[in-house]
């Protein structure tokens, strides 16, 4: 939620303030006026408020300032994200916001060889933006490479790094910067795990959380949708597209497998369609996602992988094709629609199938979902296509099967 305090009211530097709102960001929002005075005091902070909530502003605003307070002195901030869409996110705005304050700002993530993520380091950036893993393998094995100068460390997206696997790394990163040092952790939930992150802080860590329970944006509008007997589930789904031909419309499904075979099944309709999972090329995933948030796609169909972090265009519709596996995660699926007090729009398909998983989803939320009714002449008009344009995106996922080893399920 947008309140009405100004960022200079929260005591950041004039270049700073100019710089938010020539970005767009006019007044902070709750989490950012609950956690950036005590940021860039220098005070450790663990904030925690639900996506779209602005925690991207919440911890580059104060670290740009006391970057820009202390003389912009290099290697000063170290910001990790768990993937490297993310990073590269993340480093975008972070380029906006200080294209006029003279910083250089450098990621580092996996995929890239040592000598050139190395060369990119060398150049002695004011802050790196990367994943745990990588930047803590280049401290563990590339010769000279420090960051005890760091005095700055974000943990962006806490709640998905708290795990053994990226714990570790972590604190690598951590261990390697200077004392003292200031640690920021941001999530959208607050597990035991992420308290365990807190306690990497040499200080006493201020906590902030807007919320005990994780809930959807006010102004989303939740629907349930039974696919009914004797129907695949991709005619339903045609029914509701149909019905939507002007939104922005993004589907959530549990598989890569289910994402291609859907993906191509609706081409074969002659929708637009863009495309994001696990299996594909990472250069093609972001190609895919660039796609949708230009607008050229007004559809994109995704696994997790754009749950949460990944900043996304205005989303009319939410569509669950497949419910989540953990209820919890229904919470960061719908809220990528009515973000930033626009209406916006969830609905999730129940089958025979998922029927157990939906009455815990909805026990879960603590209420019931409307009902979204769908004629069945446009059931019946659809089927014969559906059917038809499945069996070619069946066959088509078979050949490629074939061709080429998998990677993931």
């Amino acid at each position: 939620m947008i309140g009405n305090k100004t960022f200079q009211s929260l005591g950041l530097l004039p270049e700073i303030c100019s710089a938010s709102e020539s970005y767009g960001w006019k007044y902070a929002t709750q989490i950012q006026e609950s956690t950036i005075p005590k940021a860039a005091r220098g005070e450790d902070v663990a904030g925690m408020a639900q996506t779209g909530s602005g925690k991207t502003g919440a911890y580059l605003l104060p670290l740009l300032n006391r970057l820009m307070t202390e003389g912009k002195p290099t290697k000063f901030g170290v910001i990790l994200a768990p993937t490297r869409e993310l990073v590269l996110q993340i480093a975008e705005v972070c380029e906006a916001l200080s294209k006029n304050l003279d910083i250089s700002i450098v990621t580092a993530y996996g995929g890239v060889s040592d000598v050139e993520q190395m060369a990119q380091l060398a150049k002695q950036p004011n802050i790196i933006i990367a994943t745990p893993g990588r930047l803590s393998q280049l401290l563990t094995e590339a010769k000279g490479f420090k960051i005890n100068t760091v005095k700055v460390i974000v943990v962006d997206e806490a709640d998905k790094m708290a795990g053994i696997s990226f714990y570790d790394d972590i604190r690598v990163v951590v261990s390697a910067a200077a004392k003292p040092r200031q640690l920021l952790l941001f999530s959208a939930t607050m597990p035991h795990d992420v308290e365990r992150l807190a306690e990497l802080s040499l200080s006493n860590t201020a906590v902030v959380k807007l919320t005990q329970r994780q809930e959807v944006p006010k102004t989303l509008k939740e629907f349930m949708v039974v696919v009914p007997p004797g129907y695949k589930q991709e005619t339903v789904l045609s029914a509701i597209l149909e019905e939507n031909q002007q939104e922005s419309i993004l589907i959530f499904v549990e598989t890569c497998r289910i994402a291609q075979i859907l993906a191509d099944t609706l081409i074969g309709l002659d929708y637009s369609i863009a495309l994001a999972h696990g299996r594909m090329d990472q250069e093609e995933r972001e190609k895919q996602i660039e796609l949708f948030k230009l607008g050229e796609k007004r559809i994109l169909i995704s696994t997790n992988v754009v749950s949460r972090g990944i900043d996304l265009p205005r989303i009319d519709i939410v569509v669950n094709y497949d419910l989540p596996s953990q209820p919890k995660e229904y919470i960061h699926r719908a809220g990528r629609a009515g973000r930033a007090n626009k209406e916006g729009v969830a609905i999730s398909m129940v089958t025979k199938d998922s029927r157990k998983e939906f009455v815990k989803l909805e026990n879960f939320l603590k209420r019931r979902l409307e009902k979204m009714d769908i004629d069945e002449d446009d059931l019946k008009h659809w089927e014969p296509l559906v059917i038809k344009a499945k069996d070619k995106a069946v066959e088509k996922y078979k050949i490629a099967s074939r061709e080429k080893p998998q990677r993931n399920k």
